[in-house]
Parts: C-alpha cells; sequence; structure tokens
C-alpha cells in the first residue's frame, strides 16, 4: 500500500465518520439536507474525493514550512 492509498484511506474513514452514522446515505443526508436516493454520492466519486485530498496531503508534505 503507498502512502497515496493510506491517506485516501484515512479520507474516507473522517467522510464516513463525519455524521456518526458511518455510511453514504445518513452522510449525504446530513451534510446536504437530501433525503433523495438519487443524490447519495456514488462510491467512485467518494473514492475520487478521497484520492484528491489524498494527493494535496502528498502536495502539502512537500512544501518547506
Amino acid at each position: 500500500m503507498s502512502l497515496r492509498d493510506w491517506f485516501a484511506g484515512q479520507a474516507l474513514a473522517a467522510v464516513l465518520e463525519s455524521t456518526g452514522c458511518g455510511d453514504l446515505q445518513c452522510y449525504y443526508d446530513h451534510t446536504a439536507g437530501s433525503k433523495g436516493d438519487n443524490d447519495i454520492p456514488s462510491p467512485k466519486a467518494v473514492a475520487t474525493y478521497c484520492y484528491e485530498l489524498s494527493d494535496a496531503m502528498l502536495s502539502a508534505r512537500k512544501e518547506k514550512p
């Protein structure tokens, strides 16, 4: 597993835990106030977002303080 994968996994855990319920339905409903099934972000969209966060963390590590 790469550091990028580890960061993405940590981001995913934070996304799912952000509402305290651990699933996408609860996450989306809580943050957007939506109850429609079609409004749930796809797993691919969530994964892409987590890897974007991971890439940002890796980029930030390269910056000098």
